[in-house]
């Protein structure tokens, strides 16, 4: 064991077990080290069953890896190779337990082999991520998987919102998705010509008084004419597709926080709502953390253009878009849990959490 480490044993067993990770992964970084007690930490927590243990030890060693590969060196390949492959599913914020089936199903090879020439992710997930191929048959294809998935975690399971028609009438010729145009051919993306917009508008409180709909969407920089849902994954189709992995997982989460009595009590229909801002608000909070708050405003309203609903709806789901932007952008939350900022929003009446009153022309 290296002396110095071992010097300070005594004082580590005094620390909560997350200062002492902090302070450990801080020690090999700056000494290009991973204490042999540590490195047997960070395997059992690989190899236990609790896929939380498992995906923590994973984002450690994939940390450290990232700071410099010698640093975990002392970790068998094989071992490495599939730390990467969990920290990475798991960095996409799926559960632990997806992670790590997830992460059982990528080849064997150690993380290096693995890797295509100009590094990042393994093979596999590195074509589904971040294709480099720019052809039309690749782009539909992402576009495809994002578009439905959106649809699916968005809107209703039949990947509409509340019971209104589908967004394009042929969608039911290819299917049921808007991808497709008649006769199943892909349709062409649309690139706005237009500048961008801010990514942060100021809407106000959140309100139970009539507004004027052009008034709150010029607010919101909301374009009811703009790229469709399809153009815009289109357009940045790897974002797209982790975009799509999250919406489901912020729809489960809000499910879960609702069933857990998170969101007080009320009529199913005041749940309901709580339920659609938080996972409006929470998936658009990922997505800017992620990728930028001008990619989370462009899929949540080409969603929206894409799926026509009563106007009072639409504009809670653009209000609460704009809510998690604002909130992912605050320093304040910077390391907060995102559920835990969009819970507190919730709780503290900074979501919209009933459809907005739309006063007559």
């Amino acid at each position: 064991m290296d002396d110095h480490y071992a010097s300070l044993a005594d004082a580590l067993e005094t620390m909560d077990p997350d200062t002492r990770a902090g302070f450990e992964d801080d020690y090999a970084q700056a000494t290009g080290v991973l204490p042999e007690p540590v490195a047997k930490r960070l395997r059992a927590g690989l190899l236990s069953a609790d896929p939380a243990e498992q995906a923590a030890a994973a984002q450690r060693l994939a940390r450290l890896k990232d700071v410099d590969p010698g640093i975990v060196s002392a970790i068998p390949a094989n071992e490495r190779h599939r730390a990467q492959a969990i920290a990475e599913f798991a960095d996409l914020g799926l559960p632990p337990d997806r992670a790590v089936e997830l992460a059982a199903e990528e080849p064997a090879g150690d993380d290096e082999d693995n890797q295509p020439a100009g590094g990042g992710l393994p093979l596999g997930r590195d074509t589904l991520l971040r294709p480099a191929a720019k052809d039309d048959d690749l782009i539909g294809r992402m576009a495809a998987l994002s578009n439905d998935v959106l649809n699916l975690a968005l809107g209703e399971p039949d990947g509409r919102e509340r019971g209104e028609k589908a967004a394009r009438p042929d969608a039911a010729d290819a299917g049921g998705s808007p991808l497709f145009g008649p006769g199943g051919t892909v349709q062409k993306s649309k690139k706005s010509t237009k500048p961008r917009p801010p990514a942060v508008g100021n809407a106000g409180p959140p309100t139970n008084k009539p507004v004027v709909l052009h008034d709150m969407y010029k607010k919101l920089s909301f374009d009811p004419k703009g790229i469709d849902q399809f153009s815009a994954l289109a357009n940045d189709p790897g974002p797209g597709a982790i975009a799509g992995i999250l919406v489901p997982v912020a729809s489960v989460l809000a499910l879960f926080k609702r069933n857990n009595g998170d969101f007080g009590t009320g009529t199913t229909k005041t749940l309901d709502l709580k339920q659609d801002a938080f996972r409006h608000a929470y998936w658009s909070y990922l997505v800017t953390q992620l990728f930028s708050a001008d990619l989370a405003k462009g899929f949540g309203d080409a969603h929206e253009i894409s799926t026509p609903t009563p106007a009072g709806d639409r504009l809670m789901d653009l209000y609460n878009n704009n809510a998690g932007r604002k909130l992912a952008l605050d320093p304040a939350n910077k390391g907060r849990p995102a559920d835990e900022v969009i819970l507190g929003a919730l709780r503290q009446g900074q979501l919209q959490t009933r459809w907005f009153a739309i006063k007559s022309p």
